[in-house]
């Protein structure tokens, strides 16, 4: 067998770019409160999250089905993480229990919400863009 060939930078950077970026992600759940996907997500998690991903701040509204980039005051939850661990929850590499148990995302709020926080990031999967690979 020959051996198997080391990753070089350029390897390392195609790699990284198959992952969903901020801008991927904020579409994506954009597009996952539109439609009927949008109504499900409402009655599955019927509240308001402030996501913190790498210091930049998005209120979802499942309520009233809105996104916004800003905090808003009088959420139900806000979950802080960084952008790899907002990549690995939505490539099912890991969920929200076990990020939270790892310490990998902060979670303030209603824990009983932070439990149902799979439907967003379920909702949110299906509306990204699909990797061309």
């Amino acid at each position: 067998l020959p051996p198997t060939p080391k990753l070089t930078t350029d390897d390392k950077t195609e790699k990284k770019s198959t992952m969903a970026s901020k801008e991927e992600i904020y579409a994506a759940m954009t597009q996952a409160l539109e439609g009927p996907s949008g109504e499900t997500l409402k009655k599955k998690f019927n509240a308001s999250v402030v996501f913190v991903v790498d210091g930049e701040e998005w209120t979802l509204d499942a309520k009233n089905l809105t996104l916004q980039k800003k905090k808003v005051k009088g959420a139900d939850l806000t979950v802080v993480a960084t952008l790899q661990v907002m990549q690995n929850l939505l490539s099912k590499k890991l969920t929200p229990q076990q990020a939270f148990l790892k310490r990998k995302i902060r979670v303030k709020g209603n824990m009983g919400l932070a439990m149902k926080l799979t439907f967003v990031i379920a909702a949110t999967r299906k509306c990204l863009p699909r990797s061309k690979l």
